[in-house]
This record gives C-alpha cells, sequence and structure tokens, in this order.
C-alpha cells in the first residue's frame, strides 16, 4: 500500500487539491477539474500505457540539443518503446518544477536538470522508468 502511495502521490495531491478547490470556490474547483480531466485524457490518448514519455526540457541551448541527440540515440540503440518529446513552453517546464535546463523528465518525473547525463546514465533512467 505504502509503494502505491508513494508512486501516485503527485496525483493524490492533485486530486485532493481540487476537492478542496471545489468545496471552498466551486466555480474554480470545476474548471480545475475540467482542465485536469481534459489533460489526463490527452495524455491517455497520445501515449500507450507501454511507452515511456522522454520530455525534454530546454529553451534553445546547446546543452539541450545535446541532450535530445544523447536521448534519441539511446532510444534507438536500445529499441525502447519510448516517445521522445522536447518540450520548450516556459510554463510546462515550470510546471515540472525544472529551474535549471537542460533537463530530461520520464513519466513525468524529473529524473536530471541544468546538466547533460551520459548515454549510461540515461539508459539506466529509461531501464527503471520501464520495470
Amino acid at each position: 500500500m505504502k509503494e502505491v502511495i508513494k508512486r501516485y502521490k503527485f496525483f493524490l495531491i492533485l486530486v485532493t487539491i481540487n476537492i478542496a478547490l471545489l468545496v471552498l470556490f466551486p466555480s474554480m474547483g470545476q474548471k480545475s477539474i475540467n482542465i485536469t480531466w481534459s489533460n489526463t485524457l490527452e495524455m491517455l490518448s497520445v501515449i500507450p500505457p507501454i511507452f515511456i514519455l522522454l520530455g525534454l526540457l530546454d529553451v534553445c541551448c546547446s546543452n539541450c540539443e545535446k541532450l535530445q541527440k544523447l536521448t534519441e540515440e539511446v532510444v534507438k540503440e536500445t529499441s525502447a518503446p519510448a516517445t521522445v518529446e522536447k518540450v520548450s513552453d516556459m510554463q510546462k517546464i515550470m510546471g515540472y518544477g525544472v529551474m535549471r535546463t537542460p533537463a530530461i523528465v520520464i513519466n513525468g518525473k524529473v529524473k536530471a536538470m541544468g546538466r547533460v547525463p551520459g548515454k549510461d546514465k540515461i539508459k539506466k533512467y529509461i531501464q527503471d522508468e520501464s520495470k
């Protein structure tokens, strides 16, 4: 049970915040629930459950391009069932809690930020998330 709570803690926090908003501020809470629901449906329709989402968060710097290239090479070499997505929208980047780029996010979890991890480290991140 602890493992389930640990794994889904951010989801549970989001649900709690949405419920609190709905109770305290009904109109704002309803908007928040609608946005959360539409985002959830969009994510589920884009990413089949067997895929790993690799988010590369950048704001157009040479290290960001290097991280993208390394990540795409690792995905190709390992034949990982992964989708690589480059995110440049600052609000989305900040939504992950990332304050320094480049960053790599796998299945919604920030694995590295402010540096370019090596190929071996990227492979380990992917293997850890595919379990």
